[in-house]
């Protein structure tokens, strides 16, 4: 999933930004902001199926890409796909920020996602092994598309803006 979802900002990020242009057109800030949710909608849908699809297949794919040593830990796929969508779509939501020019609503965000979401995944090591990792990636990916939808919904972001990008 981060692979696809690499590819997907790498694809989306141009477009959003090209119909975005200098960010300080609300007709067109509206435009890609519709797109960028449009997008989101369909990481989010198509990580559900995909990751249905792991539950049922988990074994077989364990099987085929990877040695049997790792075998125990595949029913642990479907929610990686999860955790890994999740984190995409709220990548997604970052470039719809970036495109309007409002690269400071991130910094706290990305910053205390990730502090969080490493110190999630120490406690969730320590007291649960490789399934309290998998279940704070899982929380951070949830924690960072929550967050990243709150500043891309919310009309008041608008007035943080870069002072950098400011004339």
């Amino acid at each position: 999933m981060a692979i696809v979802a690499n590819l997907m900002t790498t694809l989306a990020g141009p477009i959003l930004f090209q119909r975005s242009g200098d960010g300080l057109d609300p007709k067109r800030n509206a435009i890609v902001h519709k797109k960028a949710w449009q997008i989101v909608v369909v990481t989010i849908t198509t990580t559900f199926l995909i990751s249905l699809a792991t539950y049922f297949l988990h074994n077989f794919i364990f099987s085929i890409l990877t040695s049997e040593s790792y075998h125990s830990v595949s029913y642990l796929l479907p929610y990686m796909i999860l955790a890994g969508g999740f984190f995409s779509a709220g990548q997604v939501l970052s470039l719809k920020l970036m495109s309007d020019l409002n690269t400071k609503a991130l910094i706290w965000p990305k910053i205390i996602t990730s502090l969080i979401g490493a110190l999630l995944s120490f406690i969730g090591a320590y007291f649960m092994g490789v399934e309290g990792v998998v279940g704070a990636v899982l929380l951070f990916g949830v924690l960072q598309l929550f967050w990243m939808g709150w500043l891309t919904r919310n009309p008041l972001i608008n007035l943080i803006r870069d002072p950098l990008n400011e004339s």
